[in-house]
This record gives C-alpha cells, structure tokens and sequence, in this order.
C-alpha cells in the first residue's frame, strides 16, 4: 500500500493535530523523527512514552519509510497492548483520511502484542524445530502448581534430605525452574556450578559458619535441580508449556534458527519495545536474537522504575541496550531521553527527583524530571508521622474525607500500599466515613470480609483440622463466639483427639492458641469435631445453639462437595446468606461491595487444574501461592465509578491519579525487610555468577566470614535500590497532591519502628516549600510501650461493626419468630390489599403503607423469591430427590438405563468423572484404521470416533493383533455401503445421538436385499448390550426407509475375532417403553 503525500515530511503541528495533543517538545520530536536504526528512548515517569511511540509509528508511516502492517509493538500486559495498539490504530487511521486518501477498509494494522504472546506464536509457527508440538496448550498458573506438585509427590527420588514440606518443594522447584529458564541455563549447568562449589568448600581446611550453610544449600539445589529436569519432561510429554518455557524455547529458536529472525525482519521493518527495563535475560536474548545486527528497534523505558526484579526482569537490559543493539557499523545505539514531565506538579517532581538521586548515580543516562516551560501545574505534599498505627490510619481517612468534600471524585483518589496486611484497616477506616472502595488485585479481594468469609468455608470442607478458618467463622460478625466459648470448644476439640489435657485447667487463652495453631494433621485436634459434638461443657446456651446451627449448615453445603467448583461456591453463597446480606443491606450497595463478592466468583469460574478440572484443593493450594504475586490476569479488570482504588504499588504501575495516599512510610515496611534472594542461602535461586546479568548483581568474593559479610552487604544495598524504584513510582503516580504517612508503634509490634527515610525525604521537601507537615510525633521514651496493647475497661468481643444495624436486624428476626405459621399466600394477601397511596386495611396495620406503587411491585418480587427460596429448603431437607432425565441420551447412557435404573438414577444426580485411560486411545485408532482400510480417509480424530467407550487396548502389539485378526474376517473383504453413520434418534422425547461403524448389504438366494449394522467391539469379553445394537438397528432403518425387519444387527470382536448376531431386538415401541417408564 503507498501513502502518498504532499511532502516527504511529516511536520511536528500534523503530528500533534492527528494524535489530539497540544505540542511536542524537542526531546520528543527527536525521539518520534530518528533514523531508521537501533536506539533507546530513556522515559522519565509522565513524559508520554506512548505517545511518542504512537507518534513514531505515524511518522514512519507518513514519510513512507514504512506500512502500518510491517511494524511490530510488543509489552507486557494484554491490558497495555489493548491500548497500544487503539491508539496506533486511531491515529493511522487519521492520518489516512488526512494524507493518503486510502479506504479505511484497506488501512494495514500494526502487529501490537505481548511479550509473552510473541513468543508463543514463535513456538507455534517454528515450535517443531526444537520437537515441541506446535499445539502444546499454555499451562495456567494454577495447573503449573498442580503439575509441579505431582512431579514432587511421585518422583522416586529421595526428598527426604532436602528437610522441607512438599509445599515448600513445590514452590522451591516451580522457583527454581522458572529462573532457569528467564537465564536460558539448563539445570545440568546449575549441577555443574554447585558440584564445584561443594568441592572448592570440602576442600577448606576451615569453614565459616556461612560457607557450612552455602555447602548445604548447594547439595539442595542440585536435588531441585533433578526435579526441574523431571518436570520439564513431565510438560514436554504431555505437549504443555508454561510461560517461562514460551521465554526460554523463544530463545532458543532465536540462537539456532538465524532464518527465524530473517523471515522477522523481512516481516516488521520497524520494531518498538516498550517498558524495557522490565524484561528478562531470557527475553533480551530473544531480541537479539531476532532483531539485532542493527534493525530499527526502538526500545522505550526507564531504568528508574525497574520494579520487577523479583519476578525475572533485569534493569541491566536498558542499560546495556547500545552494546546489546549495535548499528550496523558496530558502534553503539544511541540514547535519547524523555525528560519533560506533563504528569505531575512542580513539589511533586522536586519530591520525586530527590528520593531517586541514588538510582540516577547508578544509571547516568537517566536525568532529573522537568517541568514544561509553560506548565501551570500546581501540586504538593501533605506528610504526617503519627504515635499509633490506629491515628495514622484515621488520620488517612480523614484526609481522603477532606479532597472529597474538596470536589475530587473518589474515584480519582488512588491508596497505594507496600504491603496488603494494611488493606483490612485502611478498609475499614474508609468505610467508616462512607467511603466506597474498589481493592484492586487478589490480594485486596481476599481481603474482603464476604470473600475471606467464603474462602474460610472452603477450608473447613476440604480439611476438617483447618481450625484457624473454623475461628474466623466462629468469631465472625455472623456467629459471634465469645473467647470463653471458643476456648471451651477448643478443650473439647483436645479432649476428642485423645489429648492428655487436663479437663480443669483454666488457662482458656492457652487452650484456644493450642486449638487453633497449625498442627500436623496426624495429630488432628479439630474444632469442626469439637462443633459436631461439643459435649456437656458450661457453654453459654446461645453459643451452644449457635454451634448446633453452625455444624448443621457447614453439613448442608458439604452435600455439595463433589459438585464443579463454581457450583460449590454458590452454594456456599446461597447457604451462608452471603447473597441476601450483600443485597438488602444498604450500606455494602453503597459500598459497591458485590463487585469484589462477583470478581471472586469470575476467578473460580477460570481455575482449572493440569487435567481441565478444579476441586477445592487444588484452588485453595493456588489460591494461596497466588496471592503471594497478585497476578491473576482474570482480575485486571477496569475500577469501579464511583469508588476510592485501593491497591499495591506494584499494581499502580502505568496508572495516574491526581491524588495519591501512602501509608506505612515506615522502618521495615517501605523499604521492607526483604530484598534479592541470596543464592548462598537459599536453594531456589540460580548462582549470581552464571545468571546472564551477573555483572548488574553482587559478586561473593570467597568463603571467609568476610567475605560473606560483604556480599550481605552488597545485596541489601541492591535490595534498597529495588525498594527506591518502587517509591518513585509510587510518587510519580500523582498529579496534584501525594499524602504519605508512618507512625511510631505498629498494630502488634513490640518495639517501636518509626518513619521510613522515604517519608524524612518528603518532609524535608515540605519544608522547604514543596508542602505541609501536618504533625510529626516525637519518638517514644526507652521504656515505653505499644499504646495498643494499653486496653482499659471492658472491651466487646467479637466487635460490633455497626451497632445499629446489628440492633434493627435482631428486631426483625424477633418479629419473624412472633409469626412461625405466617405462609407466602399471607404475605400475598397483605401486599394485595395494597394500592399507590391507599391501602384497604387498617391504617397501621401494615408498616407497606406509605409505600409507592412502584416500590410495593418490588415487594410483590419479593414474594416471589421467598416462595423459591423456601421450596429450595425444602428440597435440601427432603430425604429423597427427583432427577430430570436429560433431554438427549447417549447409547451407551440407555444401556445404561435398561440394565440399572437406579444407578443410572444416583450417576445423574452426582456424577462421578470417569478415570482417565491413555489406552483407551488405541481403540478409537483401530476405528480409525478400520476407516482407512475401507478406503476412507477419517473425518474426526481418533479420540471422537467410536470406540472410546470399549475397553482399553494395552499395548500396540495388541492393536497390531486385533488389526491382524480383522483382516481373515468375513467383512475384511467386503465393502460397506455406508461407514461413521451419524445419527440423532428421537425416542419417547430423548434425542439418542450416536455413529454407526459400518453397514454391510447382502442378497440372499431369494433376492431379497438384507442390510447388516456391524459394530466393532474391542472387549476383551463378550459382554457389549443388544440393545445399543437395537438402536443403531432402528436409527439406520429409519434413515435409509429400509424396512426394520431388513435389517440385522451383530457385533465383531476384534480380539478374538467372534461375531455374534442378535435376534428379537426391540423395536421403536420396545425402546420407547424402556425411555418413557
């Protein structure tokens, strides 16, 4: 396609006009109109890198340098380059209509993609060059657990040395697996490493006390080594990737195959990277791989928000672009710089600049933010830091409160948090000034009081010893047990277990901790068994009815155990009354709290594990290693209207607001306690020294305590430049007003801990005339203590969250209990006799008489949904069930049916997955061979056709035998009129559908035409039922109009090669009979 335009050139005020922006500035107009060559745009926050990159792509496009349709834009996230790619999109088309005159129909479209995304469709399309299967399905990340956790629990090696639970395995091998692969190292190569450091240590006349703990975690790392080989085997022979292998083979493709990136570049002339800091050796291979050599690649990011080091990505890639990504001539890519910030206010850069000095002197192509010349962009700081952790989150909510009553929508507020354990409480401040809120990630949405409450259920059902979840039940707003009653539960729980506990101690604190900590399930001292029979303990009687109820319902939902998994979930919604508390209680609407109830139900909806299947298990087990990362792509959905957004910092990334809340500015907390993993002590991390940016990392100089203490060093030094990343991008998400907080005592610290230098930098910044400090406590005396633990008088537990509508609810229920022979067609009969504005009862007699005519068809449907809920009870409670037989039955499904109604009856009402039989396979590919030595080339794959119901074939000898014995059959020879006869038999109102394999014809002596329907059985007994061949009989008389008494029927047993021909089949009134009953 040409684009002709007036001029070779493209000027700035087009481009400008065509994207819908004021103006470029000079740093972007160089970035956006660069030679067709390798370079690297460095990106301060809010200098508008997407724009740029659009802009590039219209201005190549413009000047003719290039179609629409040859250039290639990767990220990271679908979400990223959804966007992306409709703004470049948007703007060629503008471009179009303004230029070249083409129909918007025939306007190419740039390939935008995700990393990840890119390198799948490179496995797809040259997968085979490396033996993986074109078609290998993308693991999950639920099954990636799943998977990994069978490869530990069946491997024949010993485990036993390695000292850890099968779940810390799991995830030590998964780990350990996915570094590999982001460095393309093979474990072999690991191996190797640590077999020399075990000898160089062995071979120490004197060891520090560390080198003792590097030896042990080397020999540790070789046996998860091992375990990584196992299950890259066990994904390779089930045609299965995950997201490291797409990395790791995309790489590999990229170094082995040079005709792989020449049929590349010959495909996309232009190539755009964005947020480049954050990819991973792996990935940069893979670029290099395919685009080097000095093709235009233009990669866009900046080094100063790098935040994804613990997941993979290397910082050093941006850095090391111009070496990376040569000119043709060999000499290195040239930097530009994107310095101009239109983001933020001028205090908010000063504050910005000032916190990521350090990072600028260790990336020197970075350059402080500006301001435009002609901005007009206010903004400012607001820094407190508080005594208690309990003001300084009060103080929060009245500040969030303050900018809403100043005119900024909710929505426009965001709260970024270090660490989730802030979520309840900031939650729970917010909400107290009717603030609604929008957690956004898994973590926020198992923070939430009806999802945590759904997920405890959960665990209660899938293990009886899950005392802690039992506890948060037990002590939640709903049931309410008192400490007293808990620590009673808890002695009866011991007492049931066999324990030795002596049933008069009155240490109830002691008792309860014991109950409810995590204990070895071969000791099981469950609650759960203590709340079936709770004995003759002096419970309060209220507590005592409350477990009776509690028990019985925990009963009700466990019917449903072997239900689908989001069935299950629904159930416990239903049960527990989550649907009816989030619907009828005015201030979780107002909230907008359904959403995060709907959001959670989505992600069950999504969970499978590695065979297509979910069970509460496997959920809770990825649940839990989930949450840890809070990447569930199921969950990047777009912010509630209306609602302040709660999240991480990590998941405001690429986000702005004009408001900006940070809590927990505190010692230990943001900067946190954890940095880079040490690979001297910890076996899930590849060796710095054999990692492909080992030159960005610390260097471990020996094995003297020294040396050790040294290379401690160097990683809490490297840890803190992680954690400054993360709070300049935390501040840079502000547009008009950052507020951050610390406070000197913790929820249940002990010692006091007091701001983080983060927040000193702020405050600093506030005084000198970037903003405000609204209060800054003195630090405690030596002796003092938490004010938390400080509690006078009585305190009510569990807490009431809203006294008032706890009061309200009980008065109803007291009202409900009045009237226990009250009917719907009573409530019916009342709302009748109800018009708009009059009713025909007595004044008072109802409390519906003020109500408007169209609030009172509101309470008509409320009518309706009692009469449903109420039957629904009544079914659970009934002791037998009536099963609707299904409107289309199988053959096999009315065999079925004929031989035992009443199995076939209890398999409907819960149905039993069958076990998977690889074997299986082998009979329907002697279907298919059958197919091909008629001449018929199949239709359907082998596991469709069929035959899948037969028994297994064992072995391919034995196929081979089977194959042998067909051909000395009386039918090898003959050829069938008519072979797969696909059929749909309606009988009694069931459809039966089903395939026929084979139709024969024979002339007898009289002349009389006879058709035989052969069906081709690989049992190892002659057991098959007559009567599917009365089906088949009756189906293919009925299709051909070939009279029923015409046709016979047999059976060929390929095993043996018996052939065994049926009489007296029932006909259509038989089969009719047997279906109707």
């Amino acid at each position: 396609m040409s684009w002709p335009t007036t001029s070779p050139s493209c000027e700035a005020g087009d481009l400008a006009q065509i994207l819908g922006i004021p103006a470029f500035s000079e740093e972007q107009l160089d970035a956006i109109r660069a030679p067709l060559e390798p370079s690297v745009v460095v990106a301060g926050a809010g200098s508008g890198k997407t724009t740029v990159m659009t802009a590039r792509v219209v201005w190549l496009v413009a000047t003719e340098q290039v179609t629409p349709d040859h250039v290639l834009g990767l990220t990271f996230t679908n979400k990223a380059a959804g966007e992306l790619s409709s703004r470049v999109r948007r703007s060629v088309l503008a471009l179009s209509d303004r230029l070249s005159g083409v129909p918007r129909t025939e306007v190419g479209e740039p390939t935008i993609s995700t990393y990840h995304a890119f390198a799948g469709r490179l496995i797809a399309e040259h997968g085979l060059r490396l033996g993986v299967e074109p078609g290998s399905r993308l693991l999950t990340e639920a099954a990636s657990v799943q998977l990994a956790y069978r490869i530990v629990t069946t491997t024949s090696r010993d485990l036993a040395p390695l000292e850890s639970s099968v779940a810390a395995i799991v995830q030590n091998v998964r780990a350990l697996d996915a570094e590999l692969a982001e460095h393309c190292l093979e474990p072999e190569v690991l191996r190797a490493f640590d077999r020399g450091e075990v000898e160089k240590i062995e071979a120490l006349d004197k060891r520090a006390a560390r080198t003792g703990e590097m030896l042990t975690v080397s020999i540790t790392r070789i046996e998860l080594a091992y375990l990584v080989d196992e299950l890259r085997q066990a994904r390779r022979q089930r045609d299965l990737v995950d997201f490291s292998d797409q990395m790791r083979f995309g790489a590999m493709l990229a170094e082995n195959f040079p005709e792989v990136g020449a049929a590349l570049r010959e495909q996309f002339p232009v190539v755009l990277l964005d947020e480049y800091q954050d990819t991973s050796v792996a990935q940069r291979v893979l670029l290099t791989g395919l685009f080097g050599g000095g093709h235009p690649v233009t990669a866009v990011g900046d080094p100063l928000q790098a935040i994804y080091g613990w997941r993979g990505a290397s910082v050093a890639n941006i850095d090391s672009f111009p070496s990376h990504f040569p000119r043709t001539d060999g000499s290195p890519a040239p930097v530009r710089r994107l310095t101009e910030n239109r983001r933020s206010g001028i205090p908010i850069l000063m504050g910005a600049n000032e916190l990521a000095g350090p990072l600028r002197a260790l990336h020197p192509q970075v350059l402080p933010l500006v301001s435009p010349a002609d901005s007009m962009r206010s903004g400012g700081i607001r820094v407190a830091l508080h005594n208690t952790y309990e003001e300084e989150m009060q103080w929060i909510g009245d500040r969030v409160l303050e900018q809403i009553d100043l005119g900024t929508k909710p929505e426009d507020i965001a709260v970024l948090a270090r660490v989730r354990s802030d979520f309840p409480a900031l939650i729970r401040v917010l909400e107290q000034r009717d603030i609604p809120v929008d957690v956004l990630g898994l973590g926020g949405m198992l923070a939430m009081p009806e999802v945590a409450e759904i997920v405890a259920v959960l665990e209660v059902l899938h293990d009886s010893a899950a005392n802690p979840a039992l506890v948060r039940l037990l002590s939640g707003p709903r049931w309410r047990i008192g400490l007293r009653d808990l620590a009673l539960l808890g002695r009866q729980a011991r007492t049931l277990a066999g324990s030795q506990g002596r049933p008069g101690d009155d240490d109830l604190d002691g008792q309860l901790d014991a109950a409810v900590s995590g204990v070895d399930p071969a000791d099981i001292i469950s609650l759960l068994d203590a709340l079936d029979d709770p004995g003759d303990l002096d419970y309060d009687p209220e507590a005592r009815r409350r477990f009776a109820l509690l028990s019985a319902e925990i009963r009700s939902i466990r019917r449903g155990i072997g239900d689908p998994l989001p069935d299950l979930v629904h159930r416990v919604i239903s049960v527990t009354g989550l649907d009816i508390e989030m619907a009828s209680t005015p201030e979780l609407l107002r909230m907008h709290r359904s959403e995060g109830l709907t959001a959670f139900v989505d992600l069950v909806a999504t969970f499978a594990n590695v065979e297509g299947e979910s069970h509460v298990g496997a959920f809770l087990g990825w649940l839990s290693l989930a949450s840890r990362f809070d990447e569930v792509p199921a969950l990047d959905r777009p912010a509630v209207p209306g609602c302040v957004q709660l999240m991480t910092v990590h998941k405001s990334k690429g986000l702005e607001f004009p408001v900006v809340v940070l809590p927990s500015l505190t010692q230990g907390v943001f900067p946190g306690t954890r940095g880079i993993t040490r690979w001297t002590k910890n076996a899930k991390a590849v060796p710095f020294s054999i990692r492909g940016d080992r030159e960005s990392l610390p260097h471990l100089a020996g094995y003297t305590a020294k040396d050790h203490t040294a290379f401690i060093d160097a990683c809490e030094v490297h840890s803190g430049h992680e954690d400054l990343r993360l709070i300049y991008v935390a501040v840079t998400r502000s547009e008009r007003l950052v507020i951050a907080s610390s406070s000197w005592w913790g929820p249940s610290q002990i010692k006091p801990r007091g701001p983080s230098p983060y927040l000193t930098t702020l405050r600093d910044q506030c005084i000198a005339g970037a903003g405000q400090v609204d209060h800054w406590a003195a630090a405690p005396a030596d002796d003092a203590g938490n004010p938390a633990f400080e509690i006078d008088g009585d305190t009510s537990w569990p807490p009431v969250s809203d006294p008032h509508a706890l009061e309200l609810r009980l008065e109803v229920a007291a009202q409900v209990r009045q009237h226990p022979d009250l009917t719907v067609a009573d409530l019916r009969g009342e709302h009748d006799g109800l018009e708009a504005g009059a009713v025909r009862v007595p004044a008072g007699d109802s409390p519906l008489s003020p109500l408007a005519a169209t609030d009172l068809e509101i309470v008509r449907g409320w009518d309706d949904d009692i009469e449903l809920l109420l039957e629904e009870r009544r079914l659970q409670r009934a002791t037998t069930r009536v099963v609707a037989l299904p409107s289309s039955l199988s053959a096999s499904d009315l065999v079925r049916l004929a031989a035992d109604p009443t199995l076939f009856t209890r398999r409907l009402a819960r149905p039993v997955p069958a076990a998977p039989a690889p074997a299986a396979r082998r009979g329907t590919r002697f279907h298919a061979w059958v197919e091909s030595h008629f001449g018929i080339a199949p239709l359907l794959e082998p596991d469709d056709l069929p035959g899948a119901a037969d028994e297994a074939i064992d072995s391919d000898d034995t196929l081979a035998a089977m194959q042998a014995i067909f051909l000395t059959s009386p039918y090898a020879d003959r050829t069938p009129i008519a072979i797969e006869v696909p059929f749909a038999l309606v009988i009694g109102g069931r459809v039966i559908p089903g395939r026929i394999d084979a139709v024969f014809s024979s002339t007898g002596p009289d002349g009389v035409t006879r058709v035989e329907v052969v069906d081709w059985k690989t049992n190892r007994h002659h057991d098959a039922d007559p009567l599917q061949l009365a089906i088949y009989r009756l189906a293919y008389s009925e299709l051909s109009g070939i009279a029923l008494d015409d046709v016979d029927a047999a059976f060929f047993y390929v095993r043996d090669g018996a052939l065994i021909r049926h009489r007296d089949l029932p006909d259509r009134a038989g089969l009719e009979a047997l279906v109707i009953g």
